[in-house]
């Protein structure tokens, strides 16, 4: 095997890496500009609305680039590449425009002109309906054209690229799925813990770090979902073994968690994660669900005012109402009197169209003014 061959593997093994840690695509280009005799190798991936996605180039030049005026087919003849031609496809840019329009062109004249490149060759890496991801290798007007011999290298590195790139993008899409998952979590106005059958903890909520944080009635011990009290202690690991159990249909079970402060317990439902028909056996996850009696949400009197039409004072008493306390309370926290916290009120009760008060703040629970404290 010769050592032109050998660069070759590592080349394919390093984009392979990068398929599961995006950091390498730099190190990507950088050995595939070695590989080619390439003066400048970028990698570019942008959205169909022409936002950028990502970048990685051979060296700091190409990352500190601003790119934001050259991310469509318009201005940029590697992005207008790969919109019109099929995944792993090459081309070289001699044989898509000439060399006076190419000259003429404000993307030559800005990016390629400074630093003396001229011819380039380009991989078509990926297109799909939403994004288009053009690979350039771009020479300098001293160096020789791209030869047969390199376009036929391309054409094996392309399929590589293609494939570790659809993972990359995939991988990054779970991940900002998951973000954003764990965000909405967090929005949620209950407690929730994810833990396998022996109650090791695998994702927690916003809510349910503030209330294990207190170590007041569940607390977590070498990662480990646990009860303060060792009988409920064990009372919460069988419901979790039943949860994740090998019967056919996994119960949900309830409890209630005492709390060393004497505040009121800790309601606790302990449920399956996964469906109990599924064909893929029983489950192996279980969700905790909790909730502090003594823990009021929290609302957004901003946002209580655009829901719903309330003034700014309007919202501030809806607010206050939402924490528990009582009219003359919320007049008492708001330095108003208690005849104009109920004005306000009975004006809320008509925009909302609620008549009591206990209607009126189960309205404003079950809407998204309101989160998790």
């Amino acid at each position: 095997m010769s050592k032109a061959d050998d660069q070759f593997l590592d080349l394919v093994a390093t984009v392979y890496d990068a398929a599961l840690a995006t950091e390498l695509w730099p190190q990507v280009a950088a050995d595939a500009g070695r590989a080619l005799n390439s003066s400048q190798v970028m990698l570019g991936v942008t959205d169909r609305s022409g936002r950028e996605v990502t970048r990685a180039s051979s060296d700091e030049w190409g990352e500190r680039l601003d790119l934001s005026s050259y991310t469509t087919p318009e201005s940029n003849p590697g992005v207008a590449f790969a919109a019109l031609t099929p995944p792993m496809t090459v081309g070289l840019t001699e044989r898509m425009v000439s060399d006076r329009d190419l000259e003429r062109s404000e993307f030559y004249q800005t990016l390629m002109r400074p630093l003396g490149l001229w011819r380039a060759a380009i991989v078509n890496v990926h297109r799909d309906e939403s994004v288009l991801a053009p690979m350039g290798f771009l020479r300098t007007r001293k160096e020789r054209p791209f030869g047969e011999r390199e376009l036929l290298d391309l054409r094996r590195l392309a399929p590589h690229l293609n494939r570790a790139l659809r993972v990359s993008l995939r991988l990054r899409e779970l991940e900002t799925r998951a973000e954003s998952c764990a965000q909405m979590a967090d929005r949620a106005l209950v407690a929730l813990v994810l833990t396998d059958a022996t109650g090791r903890i695998a994702e927690t909520n916003g809510l349910a770090r503030a209330i294990l944080a207190e170590r007041d009635g569940l607390v977590i011990r070498d990662g480990v979902l646990r009860a303060a009290r060792s009988e409920d202690g064990a009372e919460l690991a069988r419901l979790i073994r039943e949860a994740t159990g090998s019967r056919v249909l996994p119960m949900s079970g309830v409890m209630r968690v005492s709390r060393p402060s004497q505040r009121r317990p800790l309601p606790v439902v302990i449920s399956p994660t996964r469906n109990a028909l599924s064909p893929f056996g029983h489950s192996h996850a279980v969700c905790v669900s909790f909730a502090d009696p003594e823990r009021a949400p929290e609302a957004d009197a901003d946002l209580l005012a655009r829901l719903y039409g309330f003034t700014p004072r309007e919202a501030r008493v809806a607010a206050s109402l939402l924490q528990g306390r009582s009219p003359a309370a919320a007049a008492a926290e708001l330095a108003m009197t208690e005849n104009t916290v109920r004005t306000h009120i009975r004006h809320a009760f008509e925009k909302t169209g609620v008549e009591r008060l206990s209607d009126f703040v189960r309205l404003l629970m079950q809407g998204p003014g309101v989160r998790a404290r």
